[in-house]
């Protein structure tokens, strides 16, 4: 948003990352590259708030303190809608069962209902959605088509052809779920 006279005036930004159980404080190249991230967005005057899950619970902090110790506590904990139910718990625990027992692939559609549940309740008054690409995570995405708020996709590689490369690529209905989930973000997102 440009004010009246030519300047940017500051954003309210939620950073999402969708991949489970991350420890922030853990210094990896995905976590730095975050950090930096959030606090280049920071220095230039924007209110920026990490969303990203932590097993069944989602991290919702503008604290960039996640980054230095293990303070992923209760204080940093977002709020979740249906996804936060002991019932919406229950079915997925049974679901994930089954899915192991057959041997049903990963798809990562719980987590992304839970990115989406939320964002649904947490993003008050946000002006712009950024998340980080990852395979199978589309909740910012759909998160972003019903909530009307606009959606920065930010891809650093091709994750299909790295895991190819890797000699780990995915097949079969992962491949397939990766692929529309990948397409259905690069459509959604304003900007990438």
């Amino acid at each position: 948003m440009v004010t009246r006279n030519g300047m940017l005036s500051p954003l309210k930004i939620v950073y999402i990352y969708q991949s489970i159980a991350t420890n922030f404080a853990e210094p990896s190249a995905v976590q730095l590259h975050i950090y930096h991230q959030i606090h280049g967005f920071q220095q230039a005057g924007h209110q920026v708030n990490l969303l990203s899950l932590q097993g069944r619970q989602v991290l919702f902090t503008s604290s960039l303190n996640v980054f230095q110790n293990d303070m992923q506590s209760d204080t940093n904990l977002g709020k979740l809608g249906w996804s936060g139910t002991k019932l919406f718990k229950v079915i997925e625990s049974a679901v994930r069962r089954i899915q192991k027992k057959f041997g049903f692939p990963y798809l990562a559609i719980f987590d992304s209902y839970r990115i989406y549940d939320a964002c649904r309740v947490n993003l008050k008054n946000h002006d712009v959605i950024h998340e980080r690409y990852n395979l199978f995570a589309f909740g910012g995405a759909w998160a972003s088509r019903k909530l009307g708020i606009p959606y920065i996709l930010e891809v650093n590689a091709d994750l299909l052809e790295e895991r190819q490369a890797q000699g780990n690529g995915e097949r079969g209905l992962r491949k397939l779920f990766a692929e529309w989930t990948t397409q259905y973000c690069f459509n959604r997102a304003h900007r990438i």
